[in-house]
């Protein structure tokens, strides 16, 4: 076990990522002298928000999952983040003369990475882009009332943002990624099920 510690202590340094993934790989291979390796990280992930009007800043936290193996000298490294954003019904703003239900959502997203660092903070900034509203922390009422005209503004189906997410993805395949597959779902505040939409790049990832 020592061995473990003392290899991710220094390959990893400050950060993990694909490039420090690849060098504990390597140097695990090498250290225990087997072709077949799998590591995997998983912790949270603190990062700064602004809230949209009053511009107070607060902490927003992403689970991240960082994974690695290296079978018969052919290296693979994955990373999965779960980003939670606000969803509102078109269904529900359609048939309604008053208001529209939303819910707090949750999109995980797994990509299998190249050599390109690709940054947790990108995969956060796609899903803002493609959801009825971001979640920030800290709200003043100025704040939440953007966001709630925000969301109504912007209704989307489970399947909408799923498909939102994948036409980003689409443009860093090849570039910052091989593969993805995406799952969003939806905790709908009116009924006791969850809306859960799961698409990928059609190539290995299910």
């Amino acid at each position: 076990m020592s061995r473990f510690s003392q290899v991710i202590t220094e390959k990893a340094k400050d950060k993990i990522g694909s490039q420090a993934i690849e060098e504990i790989l390597k140097a695990l291979h090498k250290e225990l002298e087997n072709d077949n390796i799998y590591i995997k990280f998983s912790f949270n992930y603190l990062t700064k928000v602004k809230a949209p009007k009053s511009k107070i800043i607060s902490w927003f936290d992403i689970p991240i999952t960082m994974e690695g193996e290296l079978v018969n000298g052919k290296i693979k490294k994955f990373m999965t983040v779960d980003i939670n954003y606000t969803s509102l019904c078109p269904c529900s703003k359609e048939i309604s003369k008053y208001g529209a239900h939303n819910q707090r959502s949750v999109a995980k997203i797994k990509v299998e990475l190249n050599d390109k660092e690709l940054m947790f903070e990108e995969l956060k900034a796609i899903v803002d882009k493609s959801v009825s509203c971001p979640i920030y922390n800290t709200l003043k009422r100025v704040d939440e009332k953007w966001v709630t005209e925000r969301a109504y503004e912007n209704p989307y189906f489970s399947e909408d943002i799923c498909r939102n997410i994948s036409s980003e993805l689409d443009l860093l395949l090849d570039k910052k990624i091989i593969d993805y597959v995406i799952t969003t779902e939806h905790f709908e505040s009116i009924h006791q099920s969850s809306a859960v939409t799961i698409m990928n790049a059609g190539r290995n990832l299910k």
